[in-house]
């Protein structure tokens, strides 16, 4: 990931790797943690998903993500379900929100909760 995304810092981050687009290539949900990126309302996440050889954000969210340290987490669900071609997800330090891809936007929004699904 470092060499794709090179301005995420070396320190203060973790990562998930998916094809959220569905083209072949690894995308990366970046959780971000420590003094610049972390508050009251929790850590700073955002998605990177290559289009056209270039890595293009599509989530930033601030949400409670990790669990007692760094680099322990809650995982995020990928769901069958595909808006536009990108899967949506579950990302559970959200309350369980839905997020998918709102082509108008350009980017993945929250619409319901998980078990109004």
């Amino acid at each position: 990931m470092r060499s794709k995304l090179p301005e995420i810092p070396e320190e203060d981050h973790d990562y998930f790797v998916f094809d959220f687009n569905g083209d072949g290539v690894d995308d990366y949900l970046v959780c971000f943690h420590g003094i610049l990126w972390s508050g009251s309302g929790g850590n700073l996440i955002r998605m990177y998903v290559e289009e056209n050889g270039e890595f293009v954000e599509r989530l930033s969210v601030t949400a409670e993500i990790f669990i007692e340290d760094p680099h322990k987490h809650a995982a995020i669900a990928v769901l069958n379900k595909r808006v536009d071609g990108y899967y949506s997800i579950v990302l559970p330090w959200t309350y369980n929100r839905v997020w998918s891809y709102d082509r108008e936007k350009g980017r993945y929004d929250s619409y319901k909760y998980a078990d109004e699904e």
